[in-house]
Parts: C-alpha cells; structure tokens; sequence
C-alpha cells in the first residue's frame, strides 16, 4: 500500500521525491496532464513510435521541459513489465540495448539507467574524489589486522577455546 513507511527507510536521503508522489487510480489519470509519455520496455512492440535510448529521451526529455511541456517516463511492474496498452498511451518507447537473449532489465536496473541519464543530461555536477590519503599497503593491513586479533583476545572476545579459529 502507499503510503508505505518502509519507502522512507529505502529511499536513502531522497525522502522529498516520495513526498511529492501521488496515486492514480489509473494510467490516465497519471499521465493526464503530461504532453510527452517515455515507456520503457525491453520487448520490441511492433509500435509506430520513436524508439530512444535512455540517454537520447533523456536529452530529449530536458529539451522539452525546457520549453514548458510536462513529461513523464512509465516503468512497468517488476514480474512482467508494461503491457502493450500502456506503452501505446506514451509518446516515445525507451530501450536499452542489450544482449537480445537477455533483453529484460528489472525494475531498478531500469529506473537507475534512466535517472542517471537524466542527471547527465540535465548537467548534475559528478563529485570527484579530493586529496585522498595513500591507502595502506598489505603490509601495513596485515599489522593492524595482528594488533586487532591481539587486543580481542586480551579482552575475551574469542570465546569459548574451542571455537577459536587456529
């Protein structure tokens, strides 16, 4: 059901997306008011439609909103993704290209393909790692890991006897 609170948790620090999230009781409904619908499906459709790249209806995407059009891209359910009624409801089909003989991509695998070409083409600023310190060499993890194993052992963490590891 949604609300649901265990979204919060998973959501990792992007709680604001699920609060601005609402529920249809349908697919028009949901995309009413959009002037330009992204299905993404990895089975080809037979469909007269654009078919895009994540990363070129992402551009394309960024183009539109740019002019004021509202857009929206459909995801389709874990087990068997979008059926052809809702992919004939949008605009433009988004596929990735893969092997054909593994051509389905799962839910995350999609919508992370997508949201990562849509922060590319809307310019997100990557973070580069800054002045990191020399990791330590194999030599230097060997000693900490000793002095670990010596300080556990002083303190009883390895007990019984018997289930010490040799």
């Amino acid at each position: 059901g949604w609300p649901n609170p265990a979204a919060v948790a998973m959501a990792s620090g992007a709680a604001r997306v699920l609060d601005g999230a609402r529920v249809d009781a349908d697919l028009a409904g949901a995309i009413g008011d959009l002037t330009h619908v992204y299905a993404t499906t990895a089975r080809p459709r037979d469909l007269t439609k654009p078919v895009m790249t994540p990363e070129a209806a992402m551009a394309d995407a960024g183009a539109r909103i740019a002019r004021g059009e509202r857009v929206g891209v459909l995801f389709g359910p874990e087990r068997a993704g979008l059926e052809n009624a809702d992919v004939i409801q949008a605009n433009t089909v988004i596929t990735v290209p893969v092997n054909p003989g593994f051509a389905s991509l799962n839910l995350a695998q999609c919508v992370l393909l997508v949201g990562y070409e849509w922060g590319r083409a809307i310019g997100l600023p990557v973070k580069e790692p800054q002045d990191q310190p020399m990791p330590a060499t194999r030599e230097e993890v060997t000693r900490l890991a000793e002095a670990l194993a010596q300080r556990l052992e002083a303190a009883g963490f390895f007990w019984p006897d018997g289930k010490r590891q040799s």
